[in-house]
């Protein structure tokens, strides 16, 4: 299987949208119980997104990356019980590491630029070169995976759960639910919320170190980007993203979880390792420690197609009007630049000259 933590890091940014995980505990707040059959300990019933948002708001949300944040923290989350302790910081930028940032050139075409993230809130990460920041404000519009605040309220954490009565249980088997859920009510969520979670979003969760702070790189690169005025645009949306996940099948998402549970007690050697290769700058070290083990069966090749090279495609095509129009500053998990595959070599037989930024 692919390492999930590399995957989590290095994918999928959109699904780092601040949206609220419902608080299902029952009865819900100023409702009066149901009569439930016997041996039922939660009627399952479907909530909508403005109702997972009002309850969430008293509660928990889900903030960059799927971490949970709680409404009144004020600073980085405190772990909780047997929760991944922190890496030590290393340096600010490792020596002689340059920024994953290309420059994107065409004849008649003004050059834009494309830069390789890490969905991270480690202040090393954050701590951007000047290139970064240099070339960003001389751009004329900033391109990300996915807009990060412009989703349907609750629509993440609504789309997370089970709504039909199954759960956690029910779909990965009650050995690995109850491996998965002490893991995950360590990250403060509530038991009765956690067993109804879909395996593909425990896997996620699971697969997070603990939060820093509120403020994750691409959110920083839009911040930045929308204070100096410069508009900012998405090649995917939030549905898109989330379609990529529910559309895996069972078998698959409860794989991708037996992963994450079983990788939990490394998590933080593997994300620190995952953050040294980034402040270095090593784009192919990056790769082959987030794709170790891929291609070694069925269900991890298709992983890799539904995540990776799909989305690879579908994000060239969809950066053809923002590199025709020029200027622009385009940011994506850095897995989608490398490889054969990658959108490196996909612009580079589209005609483009793509060189590194020194």
């Amino acid at each position: 299987m692919p390492r999930l933590p590399g995957l989590a890091l290095l994918l999928a940014a959109g699904l780092a949208a601040a949206d609220p995980l419902p608080d299902l505990s029952y009865p819900p707040p100023g409702e009066a119980a149901l009569r439930l059959a016997p041996g039922q300990s939660d009627p399952g019933r479907p909530i909508t997104a403005a109702e997972a948002a009002g309850r969430a708001a008293r509660h928990l949300i889900i903030g960059p990356d799927f971490r949970v944040i709680r409404p009144r923290d004020t600073g980085a989350q405190r772990p909780g019980r047997g929760a991944v302790p922190a890496a030590a910081k290393g340096p600010a930028r490792a020596k002689g590491g340059r920024p994953l940032l290309w420059r994107i050139s065409r004849r008649g075409l003004r050059p834009s630029h494309l830069f390789g993230t890490l969905h991270v809130d480690d202040p090393r990460v954050l701590d951007l070169p000047p290139a970064v920041t240099r070339t960003l404000r001389g751009s004329r519009r900033f391109v990300m995976e996915a807009v990060l605040d412009d989703g349907a309220p609750g629509l993440a954490s609504t789309e997370m759960l089970f709504r039909d009565g199954r759960s956690l249980k029910d779909a990965a088997g009650p050995e690995l639910a109850a491996r998965a859920l002490p893991l995950l009510e360590a990250l403060g969520i509530p038991r009765r919320t956690a067993r109804l979670l879909q395996p593909w979003a425990a896997a996620l969760l699971l697969s997070r170190p603990p939060a820093r702070g509120r403020e994750f790189l691409d959110r920083r690169l839009a911040r930045l980007a929308r204070q100096a005025r410069i508009p900012v645009r998405g090649l995917e949306t939030l549905e898109e993203q989330m379609a990529v996940f529910r559309g895996m099948s069972r078998a698959d998402q409860v794989a991708l979880l037996a992963d994450a549970v079983a990788r939990r007690a490394g998590l933080a050697d593997e994300v620190e390792a995952l953050v040294r290769d980034y402040l270095a700058g090593d784009l192919d070290a990056l790769a082959r420690r987030a794709l170790a083990d891929a291609g070694q069966g069925g269900a991890q090749r298709r992983l890799l197609e539904r995540l990776l090279h799909r989305r690879n495609a579908v994000m060239l095509g969809r950066l053809k009007p923002h590199l025709r129009a020029g200027g622009a500053f385009v940011a994506v998990g850095a897995l989608h630049l490398a490889g054969r595959d990658g959108l490196i070599e996909g612009l580079r037989r589209q005609g483009y000259r793509v060189s590194r930024v020194r």
